[in-house]
């Protein structure tokens, strides 16, 4: 069921990437971006979900962090892009290298013990999941995750304040998808589930876009 819930993920963020890529005059490249970062996150949840063997859950969790790690970016530069809002280039520099740093650091998976300490391959109805206890490194994951959120918020609130061009329900369209995300991700660490539930939120968003 999860399998096939992540193929319909995968196939539905594909067909909106392509609908974006054919009216790329109409819509910000941007979006078109952070479309295919959510295509990348869905296919790599697919794969981890479907995968036999420990060596191809690893390379699909290194593939979907691609989605974890930049699409947070690129919401918060769509969301000042289309509010018409500088962000400091010194800001967009040190985000890009964080998220970075933290995606590069999934590449010791099963090399070293600094993000995932140990990874174990695991079965449950009808799926494969990682099992994995995380390393000193993860941390940076979360912490990413807030200040993404936060500066979301940040320029949401500053969008509405000067009364940005921009529709409201736009804005909070955006908005809303971060904190989609941001929830659903909490929701997953408190309840311990095997299963992803943020890129769902990013799907979602996009749809709503």
């Amino acid at each position: 069921m999860i399998s096939w819930l992540y193929l319909f993920a995968f196939l539905l963020s594909l067909y909106m990437f392509a609908s974006f890529v054919i009216n790329n005059k109409k819509v910000d490249s941007l979006l078109i971006l952070f479309a295919l970062l959510v295509v990348v996150n869905c296919a790599g949840y697919y794969f981890l979900y479907t995968s036999k063997t420990l060596e191809m859950a690893i390379f699909s969790n290194k593939f979907l962090y691609v989605g974890g790690c930049f699409a947070p970016l690129f919401t918060v530069l769509l969301l000042c892009r289309l509010c018409n809002i500088k962000m400091p280039k010194p800001l967009i520099a040190f985000l890009s290298l964080y998220s970075s740093v933290v995606w590069l650091l999934v590449f010791t998976i099963g090399k070293s013990t600094i993000y995932y300490k140990h990874a174990e391959l695991c079965f449950a109805d009808g799926y494969a999941y990682l099992a994995k206890d995380y390393g000193p490194a993860h941390t940076l994951y979360p912490v990413m995750i807030v200040l993404y959120g936060l500066l979301m918020l940040y320029y949401m609130i500053y969008a509405i304040h000067k009364r940005s061009e921009v529709s409201i329900q736009v804005i909070l369209t955006i908005g809303a998808t971060g904190v989609a995300v941001i929830s659903m991700y909490v929701l997953e660490k408190i309840l311990h589930l095997n299963v992803a539930l943020a890129p769902l939120g990013y799907l979602l968003g996009l749809g709503l876009i």
